[in-house]
């Protein structure tokens, strides 16, 4: 009998873990975003979890994106790849799923993906004695030559060279390990890109360039660019479009081993990416998040930079949600290329319904406004993403958020305040 009953509850356990996670405010997603470094001391009780996510759901949130790996590439969970930055004693990541989920909250998890390393505080596995990341970071080309970029504390992070396999096949190991391990409803890519227009130009994205045109690139690095007397704007060189090209292809194609990687271990699992709504600024990043049967070429301030076979590029369809980082003070607009409405009809243009397109705000940027641009985001795309709790908190923007929900969608009712 005692058998019959230890499989009975079995069975009911596993019942119950595989049901979906339905929303306690549903309508359009609204994701609040946890970061990792900001929130880290925030959150060494469980309690304080508990009491933010009832917050969050009285203000209309339904889902919520958990930071679990920042800039320095250390976890806050208890990884078998990767050093753990946690000194809890109890699984942080697995009670924020246990807890979101409680309250029919979905939880996406979200990691940096190639930075490895802090510069500025000397932080992380590309700063371990012996560390296996020698030689696999990215190089840098400034007008005073070639620097390492864990040797330029300028940066945010120290970044693993995107193109070479041995570091894609690192990061595709601890992103298996989350999927694997936890519950999660998403995963959300982020730096999942080159640090900027300067990195990487070590010897191996030579050679990698090279087999990518089929031919060598005689002048290294400046047949890609020069610098004139002042130091920038830069000067194009003779390939200077073609390794925009090259670099968005190495994003994309990571994008979509990382969703394949995912899907195989849980096909139900959202992969979800954020980006600069500035798209013609970000070429340098290698981000391309436009549908690539938008031909970028054509638009208007790509001439310099964008060849035709940039279209190609775009990662719009190899990701499930796009969040559209309209991170600017101006909402309302739409003859003002720096305002929220603006980005938002952009971003609708050019991603052309390939993925989930919602926007995102900076709540810092909207201390006294929040409602108007939340609203903005929930009336003119598929959803919300506010960023960060941490100034939520500093500026108490709960009602506020919870007005932008109602106002956007009458037919949702919203948990009680308490």
């Amino acid at each position: 009998m005692r058998h019959i009953l230890l499989l009975a509850v079995s069975l009911l356990v596993g019942l119950t873990a595989c049901q979906p996670h339905h929303s306690a405010a549903d309508g359009k997603p609204k994701y609040l975003w946890f970061d990792a470094a900001a929130n880290y001391k925030r959150f060494q009780q469980r309690d304080s979890i508990d009491y933010y996510l009832d917050k969050a759901l009285m203000a209309g949130f339904n889902r919520v994106v958990v930071d679990v790996r920042s800039v320095d590439g250390e976890a806050l969970w208890p990884s078998d790849v990767i050093p753990r930055k946690d000194n809890r004693e109890w699984d942080y990541l697995g009670y924020f799923i246990e807890a979101a989920h409680k309250r029919g909250m979905e939880l996406t998890v979200g990691t940096t993906i190639f930075p490895i390393g802090s510069p500025r505080s000397k932080r992380g596995p590309a700063y371990a004695e012996n560390s296996e990341f020698k030689g696999r970071t990215c190089m840098m080309y400034l007008p005073n030559g070639m620097v390492s970029n864990d040797d330029y504390p300028e940066d945010v992070a120290t970044f693993l060279n995107p193109a070479m396999p041995e570091n894609q096949e690192y990061v595709l190991r601890f992103i298996k390990e989350l999927t694997e391990r936890y519950d999660i409803d998403g995963y959300s890519l982020d730096y999942c890109r080159y640090p900027g227009v300067a990195s990487d130009f070590s010897e191996f994205s030579r050679r990698d360039f090279e087999r990518y045109l089929g031919h060598e690139v005689e002048n290294w690095p400046e047949d890609i660019y020069t610098f004139p007397t002042e130091g920038w704007p830069l000067t194009p060189g003779k390939y200077y479009k073609e390794w925009w090209t090259y670099r968005s292809k190495v994003i994309t194609d990571f994008i979509e081993r990382a969703n394949e990687t995912i899907k195989s271990v849980k096909p139900d699992v959202e992969l979800t990416y954020w980006a600069a709504g500035w798209i013609y600024g970000i070429y340098g990043n290698g981000q391309n998040w436009a549908s690539p049967r938008h031909a970028l070429h054509r638009d208007p301030y790509t001439d310099v930079w964008c060849e035709k076979e940039y279209m190609t590029t775009g990662f719009a369809d190899k990701v499930d949600i796009f969040m559209l980082g309209a991170y600017l003070d101006n909402i309302f607009g739409l003859d003002d290329p720096n305002s929220v409405e603006y980005s938002i009809r952009r971003a609708n243009n050019l991603t052309k319904g390939d993925c989930t397109m919602l926007a995102s705000i900076y709540a810092l940027n909207h201390p006294d406004n929040i409602e108007d641009a939340a609203y903005v985001c929930l009336r003119d795309s598929e959803g919300l993403m506010v960023f960060d709790i941490c100034q939520v908190i500093q500026f108490d923007l709960w009602d506020d958020i919870r007005r932008a929900v109602e106002r956007a969608e009458p037919e949702v009712t919203l948990p009680a305040m308490k």
